[in-house]
């Protein structure tokens, strides 16, 4: 499991500045200052070490020789997929790193791969001369800063309510489920996949360097004897649902993370058993999962999500590790703790954080400034959490699914010639399957995403954002064909290997009175719940230089309509006056008048705040509904007739809300 770390393509995205341009920037500034504390002020303890101490010199190689064996070897250690994962400890990387590198050179892959190590080299090289840069600064405003923040944070933490989280992971699960089926397999190396990729391997495998997303042609020079199974998922959801009836017992709002990991939150589960401890009642979940599923399982116990993963693969297979809340314990075992255990930091962060002498958490803490002066706000906060063991301690099982998608590799497809009607023959078959999931999760989307890669294994998405719900399958074709044919013509070259296409921009196609995930009701809940959360376009402080940091969001991401006249709300609009907005169009819609509904700006909802607090839509929801029945006779209320404010039509009030819902959820015109 990935257990939420992202992609080390995106990992490479980070924002960097070329050295010419982080100079012309800071031109104005002192180099020869040196950073000293503030006067008076005691720095952060976590701090001490700074930044001086950190930050190492390199020497550049300097013959042609020993350029290309620099490059040679990081292609071996990018080649190696994470030599940390369990069962893997102890192979002969060497070994491993020269058969991968010699199966892998010259491929399409490779060759990526490739370029995309150099461009990372260049990348790092432009990090340490701005870190040398950097080291000569006068950084006192930077260090009051960062030592702020820390502080503040650890505030927060020590404030919050202590919770007993437990991170639950399957021990190599699908590989696992084959051998209890298949006994014969257990002593053998195999894995479970195909000859292209492989989904995981048993610890017998694992001990020749063969592990989950590699190529079985590649896995088999590394073990000539591995045997490998065909994926079975009915069989391996089978057993997954199975042991979530376990974590239902301890949580039942538990998350799972795919079919073999989920986190748990059993501080309530404790509070009712006080005669248990953390490791007694995870002990006791375990036992209760190989006795229903005859499979082992390891888990984490920790203070915050975080650390509960790491945990949970301290001991596997088959164990668990318990981490008390003390800050004590939490601070030594974040202190030793090598980044890559980090959920987050990928290779590519890793390398570029090793280049600044950050190898443990301890190293990150101490060159937070560092960071904060070189990389985006996002990933220094993320920073300041991750290297004081501090994580989220939120797990919910009521999330909402942003998207759904499906995709396929193939042989090489030109844009030329014969290839484009290829291309489109297999844009369908991906609908096809795209529309058959759409219509098995029985939700609808606006927002059509195309994913393409090319034989260079270059990698891009386009999108697009429609004006209604796409209505069918061919529907979806048609428009993703449009997607196609347009990249086409901006490059009449492109060559494919995969292509992808998802649906986003959901809701849930369900027209009862009593689905939570309705139209209407699911409007309303999203605005209580952020109205409830307060005022959300507040950013947060800012801190020196930091106007010329930041990392580009998606405009579109945080978009959002009125559901009666389609008016778009930007990012900066409350969620109290969309609220307000719709309640009025319902109002209008209503009338008598055919007069379409006006939008209402901002400005006019502010300037009356007797409307405000009636609470526009949740108004005319309860306008909408009888006060009260007597002796629970509902005969005259199903009587009663009320007019859908979408569509103009008829109906009792009984059946209003249902019928709303369904109105939101059909597709309304376009919009140009």
């Amino acid at each position: 499991m990935q257990g939420g770390q992202p992609d080390t393509e995106k990992d490479e995205n980070l924002e960097i500045k070329s050295e010419d341009e982080w100079e012309e920037e800071h031109d104005d500034w002192d180099w020869g200052a040196m950073d000293v504390d503030n006067a008076g002020n005691v720095p952060h303890p976590a701090l001490t070490g700074g930044v001086e101490a950190q930050v190492p010199s390199s020497t550049p190689p300097t013959t042609a020789e020993e350029r290309e064996g620099d490059a040679r070897e990081s292609m071996k250690s990018r080649l190696l997929i994470n030599p940390n994962k369990a069962g893997t400890q102890f192979i002969d990387k060497a070994r491993v790193q020269e058969i991968i590198y010699e199966a892998s050179k010259g491929s399409p892959f490779f060759l990526a791969e490739q370029r995309r190590d150099a461009e990372l080299t260049a990348k790092i090289k432009v990090l340490e001369s701005q870190a040398r840069k950097i080291r000569k600064m006068d950084l006192r405003a930077e260090r009051s800063y960062v030592e702020t923040v820390m502080r503040q944070v650890e505030k927060e933490n020590d404030a919050a309510e202590k919770r007993c989280i437990v991170c639950v992971d399957m021990d190599a699960f699908y590989a696992s489920v084959e051998e209890r089926d298949r006994p014969e397999l257990k002593e053998k190396p195999m894995a479970v996949g195909g000859i292209g990729m492989l989904c995981t391997a048993n610890y017998v495998a694992r001990s020749y360097g063969i592990r989950s997303a590699m190529p079985g042609y590649i896995a088999l020079k590394l073990c000539p004897e591995l045997i490998i199974c065909k994926l079975n998922f009915d069989k391996y959801t089978s057993v997954a649902n199975t042991v979530r009836e376990v974590f239902a017992i301890y949580d039942p709002k538990f998350s799972s993370v795919g079919l073999d990991e989920a986190f748990l939150d059993i501080t309530d589960y404790l509070a009712t058993h006080p005669d248990q401890g953390p490791e007694g009642v995870v002990a006791e979940l375990r036992a209760e999962i190989f006795q229903r599923t005859a499979l082992t399982a390891s888990a984490g116990i920790a203070p915050n999500k975080m650390l509960a993963k790491v945990c949970s693969d301290y001991n596997k297979p088959n164990g668990q590790k318990y981490l008390s809340h003390t800050k004590e314990e939490v601070r030594a075992f974040v202190n030793e703790l090598a980044i890559r255990k980090v959920p987050g930091i990928g290779k590519v962060q890793e390398r570029k954080l090793q280049a600044l002498g950050v190898a443990t958490c301890q190293d990150l803490r101490q060159n937070l400034v560092l960071v904060y002066k070189m990389f985006s706000r996002i990933f220094f906060n993320f920073s300041v959490r991750a290297s004081l063991g501090i994580g989220s301690t939120q797990v919910e099982s009521d999330w909402e699914r942003k998207s759904v998608g499906c995709e396929r590799t193939f042989g090489a497809l030109m844009a030329s010639g014969k290839s484009p009607s290829k291309l489109h023959s297999k844009l369908r078959e991906i609908s096809k399957h795209l529309w058959e999931d759409v219509t098995q999760q029985n939700v609808k989307g606006k927002r059509l995403t195309l994913k393409l890669k090319t034989t260079e294994f270059r990698l891009f998405t386009r999108a697009r954002t429609l004006g209604r719900f796409v209505a069918s399958e061919e529907d979806m074709y048609r428009v993703a064909c449009k997607i196609l044919d347009a990249e086409i013509a901006h490059q009449p070259n492109l060559t494919l290997r995969l292509m992808g296409l998802s649906l986003s921009d959901l809701y849930k196609a369900e027209y009862g009175e009593d689905s939570d995930s309705a139209g209407i009701a699911r409007f309303l809940k999203r605005l209580r719940e952020a109205d409830d959360e307060g005022d959300l376009s507040g950013d947060p402080p800012k801190g020196p230089e930091d106007e010329t940091k930041g990392v580009d969001a998606d405009a579109d991401a945080d978009v959002k309509s009125c559901p009666i006249c389609s008016k778009q709300f930007d990012r900066s609009t409350r969620p109290r006056d969309m609220d307000e907005h719709v309640g009025r169009c319902l109002d209008d819609s209503n009338s008598t008048t055919s007069t379409p509904p006006r939008p209402v700006s901002v400005k006019a909802a502010h300037a009356s705040p007797e409307r405000r607090t009636s609470n526009g839509l949740l108004r005319w929801v309860n306008r909408a509904e009888p006060a009260s029945t007597v002796n629970g006779d509902v005969s005259k209320t199903a009587a009663q007739s009320a007019t859908c404010p979408i569509c103009g039509i008829a109906t009792t009030l009984t059946t209003i809300n249902a019928h709303i819902d369904k109105c939101l959820l059909t597709s309304p015109p376009a919009v140009d």
